[in-house]
């Protein structure tokens, strides 16, 4: 196993969460996220005690109403974060084509039966994603 490889990869996918999140923070209102989802947690907990149909419509109602709200809010941090991709994905591939971190013994559907630099890529995204957005403060 190449671990300067693993650690350009892991190196690529820390960098392009960080922008991500930085992104994020900076193209969205982080204070009426976090309303946002504060409000609908208290509406789900109240559709869940309420037996009444029409009540629980209107709560349904409202808490799509604040969905569409936070939707605005991060569709255009997701526009400028698609840019990051667009840029940093055939860098990588540039890179780290043929990296194999492990040769699976069966074939997955679109996969193959190798967990390549993307895959790995994904892996340690959705590892980071988390822990920096914690550290940056990105509410979503």
């Amino acid at each position: 196993m190449d671990y300067t490889t693993l650690l350009g990869i892991f190196g690529f996918a820390l960098l392009a969460n960080i922008i991500i999140q930085i992104i994020y923070k900076k193209f969205t209102d982080q204070d009426l996220i976090k309303k946002i989802n504060k409000q609908v947690k208290e509406l789900q907990k109240a559709s869940k005690n309420t037996k009444d149909l029409k009540k629980l419509n209107n709560i349904q109602s409202e808490i799509m109403n604040l969905s569409m709200k936070k939707m605005k809010q991060t569709t255009k941090p997701m526009m400028v974060s698609m840019l990051t991709f667009i840029v940093l994905f055939p860098v990588m591939k540039n890179y780290f084509m043929g990296f194999i971190l492990v040769q699976l013994p069966w074939t997955l559907p679109v996969i193959g039966n190798d967990v390549g630099w993307f895959l790995t890529y994904i892996i340690f995204s959705t590892v980071l994603n988390p822990l920096i957005k914690k550290i940056v403060g990105t509410e979503l």
